[in-house]
């Protein structure tokens, strides 16, 4: 069995690193959220030049789909087993000004 830690990135990361998925994660109790290298590289960023709170991500979201991005932190806050249901898109401003979907 293989653990995730620190120094062992977890099989699934590797993974999505490696079909060029970039995914992010919000952590409600820290507001924090946590984005892979490879989102920040299809954004045009760098994991530094991220946002890291949820206001912060909410600034790079298109206005006109910034209810749902809110609804879907709040629905996955609350209930655990929305985390993962439907799917989600989102227009987000990326690093040279433009807007690109994402999923």
């Amino acid at each position: 069995m293989h653990t995730a830690t620190s120094e062992h990135p977890s099989y699934a990361t590797d993974a999505l690193a490696v079909a060029g998925i970039g995914c992010w994660e919000w952590v409600p109790a820290l507001d924090q959220v946590r984005c892979s290298t490879k989102l920040a590289e299809l954004l045009g960023d760098t994991p530094a030049s991220l946002p890291t709170t949820r206001d912060g991500w909410l600034e790079r979201i298109h206005r006109e789909d910034q209810e749902a991005f809110l609804r879907l932190l709040k629905d996955s806050s609350t209930h655990a087993e929305s985390r993962a249901e439907g799917e989600h898109q989102f227009r987000i401003r990326d690093g040279y000004g433009g807007w690109q979907w994402f999923a």
